[in-house]
């Protein structure tokens, strides 16, 4: 969670672009925990952003990730899981 909170302060300092897209390419990562841990953060820095990818990530093979995008979705729009 501490991870998280220094992310969040992050998204105020000039390194926040380069973050977002190192963050973003673990996205893509074969390993489904590391593309967990990657859309938490994105969405932690970046909240329009980490819903955005959210959405294409509903489509992800692992169930675990899926279930993941739902509930950062959900959060997004208001509606407590």
């Amino acid at each position: 969670m501490r991870a998280i909170d220094a992310l969040t302060q992050l998204r105020h300092t000039p390194y926040a672009v380069e973050a977002q897209r190192l963050i973003q390419t673990k996205l893509s990562d074969p390993d489904p925990y590391v593309r967990i841990f990657a859309l938490r953060h994105l969405n932690a820095m970046n909240p329009q952003l980490g819903a955005q990818e959210a959405e294409r990530l509903l489509f992800d093979p692992n169930e675990e990730v899926r279930s993941e995008a739902s509930l950062i979705l959900k959060y997004d729009k208001g509606v407590q899981p």
